[in-house]
């Protein structure tokens, strides 16, 4: 899907230039291309959002991808889903059949999540809330307008609306009725829901759950509701935390999932206990032998109803949003809001812990002092990653995604339009990051490119450098280190998403219409590519072009007048990020892959 920007292309990069310099490049009849892109090992611990667990105890979670693992967690094997997010995964008990509720529509499996099909249905499917299924392999959906019901595995769908409110939960009683939890408190369908009538609660009701003795709980913002006479009178419990999702396992086990914790229930909900977990809860689930498994940075499994936890996805891989590669060829990774480190070209990773934030990216200075934008603002580290210092001095409130390092040390940062009350900017610093001064309070910038220019004017050499900002349907620039700024004349473009620039100083735009370059350094500008598809584009130390498209990835290495498709091995993968080494490889970040890696030679 397209949007009229995209926050993951908002880079910034320092190419140094000098005019006058006479840079060969290669013929159009270059040879074949040779790249081929291997995985490396990680990082792993990827987000996964959903999980579900067929009769035979095969497990399926989803991310940006599925993984499956027929042994109880042990192995897991790659599912593609063309880098689709996955939000929440349904199994038909009786056939097997895979559901997975995407931005892209309601997919399905019918041969355990080898291959998947688009359901030809007439609404978006991603605020699908849960599914359950009748002995009579009827399945039901709940969904922000109302219940969806299939009588032929998910072929065809018919909405019924209950009462015109929000339908958020569903579960089933043995006798067969089924009851919906909405905004409105809890209804009743005696007739496979083609009616609907309300029976209890007037509360907004998120989850709720029906044990094998036809006892419902209820969960609310409020905490836990139960009733122990088919929902005739209820009460409530010494639960008083709102609740998410609610499960019970075959032994009467109660488990509710809250915004941060689990909690456990052992009799009928009169008494709650958290569960011994550490981390993000994004889902969790419970196979046919009561063991638990939790999805959220990663996947953990317990077989002694919560006391303990394994984890148990040692192969799933990340989605990595930034890359940055220091001069000794040492590579850091932001993945799921942490910092990955690897010190052996990508064949080993380590998660950096000593940063107690959520990250959001990562930039490398000449000198290689590592800087982070971070939840609780700026880092940096000059000691590799090992010991961190803040440096948000000056800084105003909101996360900064994007570094860029001039010749003289001086750091600029800048920051998208993320809310209607945070306003975006260019802040910089020329202490290394102890102090920050906003230089331009422009609403958003989506990517910066600092140029070093060299002429010689009566013999006398004359050298600066002039930044480039842009700002969406506009670009900036500065002669005087961001102290002022002008709006570059002729620019008529969709929308800019990036600006770079090759060792030539030619400077390229990527746009909504293509790619764009002017050789006089934004006075004017040509059309060299043109397609809709390219995400972002990035030059490497010798001057080629690589355009990461929505299907792989794209170089030219003769000023566009030639373009091969370099993305053998990133078939199953979107490409998230690029970045180049001085060990003379390539490393692209992916999603739902970890991080790729091939040679530059």
């Amino acid at each position: 899907m397209r949007k009229k920007y995209d926050s993951k292309l908002l880079t910034i990069f320092i190419i140094t230039i000098v005019l006058g310099i006479n840079c060969e490049t290669k013929s159009p009849t270059a040879p074949a291309n040779t790249i081929s892109w291997q995985q490396t090992n990680g990082p792993y611990g990827g987000d996964v959002y959903s999980i579900a667990i067929n009769s035979q105890g095969h497990i399926f979670v989803g991310g940006t991808c599925i993984y499956r693992s027929t042994d109880n967690g042990s192995h897991w094997t790659y599912q593609d889903m063309d880098g689709i997010r996955v939000n929440s995964l349904f199994i038909d008990q009786f056939n097997g059949h895979i559901y997975a509720m995407t931005k892209e529509g309601l997919m399905r499996s019918i041969d355990n999540g080898e291959n998947w099909s688009q359901l030809k249905i007439d609404y978006s499917s991603d605020d699908f809330t849960c599914f359950v299924q009748k002995s009579d392999g009827c399945i039901f959906a709940a969904r922000l307008q109302g219940v969806y019901r299939s009588q032929d595995n998910g072929e065809n769908w018919k909405i019924f609306y209950v009462d015109d409110t929000i339908v958020k939960a569903l579960a089933i009683h043995p006798n067969g009725s089924i009851y919906a939890g909405t905004y409105n408190g809890i209804y009743l369908s005696t007739d496979n829901g083609e009616n609907w009538k309300h029976v209890a609660l007037g509360a907004r009701i998120i989850a709720l759950a029906i044990n094998s003795n036809g006892h419902f709980f209820a969960g609310t913002r409020d905490g836990i509701y139960r009733s122990i006479d088919n929902g005739k009178t209820w009460s409530f419990t010494n639960f008083d935390t709102p609740v998410r999702s609610i499960l019970i396992n075959s032994s009467g086990l109660i488990f509710a999932k809250t915004n941060f914790s689990l909690f456990r229930s052992s009799d009928n909900g009169d008494n709650w206990f958290q569960v011994d977990f550490e981390g993000y809860i994004g889902a969790f689930a419970i196979d046919s032998l009561d063991h638990l498994f939790i999805a959220g940075r990663g996947v953990f499994r317990s077989t002694d109803n919560g006391d303990n936890w394994t984890e148990v996805d040692i192969n799933i891989f990340n989605t990595v949003e930034y890359l940055a590669v220091n001069s000794f060829g040492h590579i850091f990774a932001v993945a799921s809001d942490n910092l990955y480190r690897s010190l052996d070209n990508g064949n080993n990773w380590e998660r950096i812990s000593s940063l107690n934030s959520h990250v959001f990216s990562v930039g490398i200075s000449p000198k290689d002092i590592i800087f982070v934008s971070t939840a609780n603002g700026i880092f940096r580290s000059s000691d590799n990653g090992d010991s961190w210092v803040q440096a948000n001095s000056g800084l105003s409130f909101g996360s900064f995604k994007f570094f860029s390092f001039n010749s003289m040390g001086h750091i600029f940062t800048g920051r998208g339009l993320s809310s209607a009350w945070i306003f975006g900017g260019i802040y910089r610093s020329i202490d290394n990051g102890n102090h920050w001064t906003c230089v331009s309070r422009v609403d958003f910038v989506t990517s910066i490119e600092i140029v070093a220019i060299g002429y010689i004017v009566n013999n006398r050499s004359i050298q600066f450098e002039q930044i480039f900002a842009v700002t969406g349907e506009s670009i900036l620039t500065s002669v005087d280190n961001g102290n002022g700024w002008k709006k570059l004349k002729n620019i008529d473009f969709d929308w800019i998403k990036s600006i770079k620039s090759n060792p030539r100083g030619h400077l390229f735009i990527n746009t909504n219409d293509g790619i764009y370059r002017s050789t006089d350094y934004g006075a004017t500008w040509t059309a060299r590519h043109s397609g809709h598809d390219i995400r972002f584009i990035k030059i490497d130390s010798k001057g080629h072009i690589y355009a990461v498209t929505y299907s792989g990835i794209i170089r030219s290495t003769n000023d566009f007048v030639g373009w091969r498709d370099v993305s053998s091995g990133l078939e199953h993968y979107r490409v998230q990020c690029l970045t180049f080494s001085s060990k003379n490889y390539i490393f692209a970040g992916t999603s739902g892959g970890g991080v790729f890696r091939c040679s530059d030679n």
